[in-house]
């Protein structure tokens, strides 16, 4: 990071500005380029300076020297925008609080939320009453993330602390980390398939498919026939994985899959 002795040249945009510090020491007080002068000044540095205004890819993280870069918030200031420190850029005072992620680090969008107001990881501010209720208001799913407890009528994902709609509870679609939002159904909405001893719902692809998604396999009898590469046991009316065919070890019940192999 540049000491506080030097400035730098801003290249102004519709968006941000983007600060060049590769500046030398003891220069006047920057100030913002025209679009028509941006690249006569830029081409003025010269060579010697690209390594200067290159920047490492963001890596997620701030460090402590760039959360304070004197000559980085100096200049915004000046300008009347927004430092975004984890990119060396001053974003336009109108795209603050404005729901949208713009500094790669957020801090466009942070403290832009009231009391009674929850914070979208991605931007954006809703009400605290919808923070833990199972309907993913924030459209990232951060308000359904990290919680205690949910609202009454959803339900929760013990293990990784998320909520969800009653409509997700049962469908044969796994949302919780554990498996829990399918276990323990008495029956399952949409197409999902029932493993009625295992009270357990898996997805209508799951089913006749020759893997054996019910601890029963439940989901693999009763077939018409096998999707996939599945082998069709048809004596008995269930599916085997192909690879259980001609393995010296009878999987249907008939033996079907063992029979015309090689001795």
């Amino acid at each position: 990071m540049m000491s506080a002795s030097r400035s730098c040249t801003c290249l102004a945009s519709a968006v941000a500005t983007l600060c060049l510090f590769g500046c030398s020491a003891g220069t006047s007080a920057p100030k913002p380029l025209t679009d028509a002068g941006a690249a006569s000044d830029a081409s003025a540095h010269g060579a010697s300076n690209d390594a200067a205004t290159k920047q490492a890819p963001y890596d997620g993280s701030v460090s402590e020297a760039d959360a304070g870069d004197p000559a980085l918030m100096q200049t915004c200031a000046r300008l009347g925008e927004h430092a975004c420190v984890a990119d060396g850029v001053c974003l336009k005072a109108k795209l603050l609080c404005d729901g949208t992620r713009n500094c790669s680090d957020g801090s466009d969008e942070k403290a832009c939320c009231t009391a009674s107001q929850f914070s979208c990881l991605g931007g954006g501010c809703i009400a605290i009453a919808k923070h833990c209720d199972g309907v993913d208001d924030c459209k990232d799913y951060s308000d359904e993330n990290g919680c205690k407890a949910c609202a009454p009528g959803s339900f929760f994902c013990a293990k990784d602390g998320y909520c969800l709609t009653p409509a997700e509870r049962c469908d044969g679609d796994t949302m919780c980390q554990d498996g829990s939002d399918e276990m323990a159904c008495t029956k399952c909405s949409g197409t999902a398939f029932l493993c009625t001893t295992d009270k357990v719902c898996v997805p209508a692809a799951a089913r006749c498919n020759g893997d054996a998604d019910c601890a029963s396999a439940q989901d693999e009898l009763d077939c018409t026939k096998c999707t996939g590469t599945a082998f069709f046991c048809a004596a008995d009316m269930a599916c085997v994985p192909d690879y259980f065919r001609c393995d010296k070890m009878a999987d249907c019940p008939s033996g079907a899959d063992e029979a015309g192999c090689p001795p």
